[in-house]
């Protein structure tokens, strides 16, 4: 019995250290309430999140992101514009599920459907 647990702590061991140096097919991102602060509205992503748009594109393998509600303040024309101005600086695919401030008709003249869902890679 010792013989055999000692065995699979080595299969254990070794197949955790082999999937940490595999570089992953894919790599994504998901940031929710990107509108930033409820008592100071702007136009666009949240200044924190908008500067690191950068890192994000640089990260490797990063195909795809998530916007998890809360994309703008107040779902008007305006707003969304200065929001997909700056969703527009990522280089992949944005998925957005709509919070609470971002329903409307807005939201669905540009998006269609609130809930949907995907398959990524199989």
């Amino acid at each position: 019995m010792k013989i055999f647990l000692t065995y699979i702590t080595i299969l254990i061991l070794t197949g955790s250290l082999a999937s940490q140096n595999r570089t992953p097919s894919y790599s994504f991102f998901a940031a929710g309430h990107t509108y930033g602060n409820p008592t100071h509205f702007q136009y666009g992503l949240h200044p924190p999140f908008e500067s690191y748009i950068d890192a994000i594109n640089d990260y490797p393998n990063m195909t795809l992101g998530f916007l998890t509600g809360d994309v703008v303040p107040i779902a008007t024309a305006d707003y969304w514009d200065a929001a997909q101005a700056d969703i527009d600086k990522l280089h992949m695919p944005v998925y957005i599920a709509a919070g609470n401030h971002d329903i409307g008709d807005e939201f669905v003249n540009r998006f269609e459907d609130y809930y949907y869902s995907l398959i990524q890679n199989g």
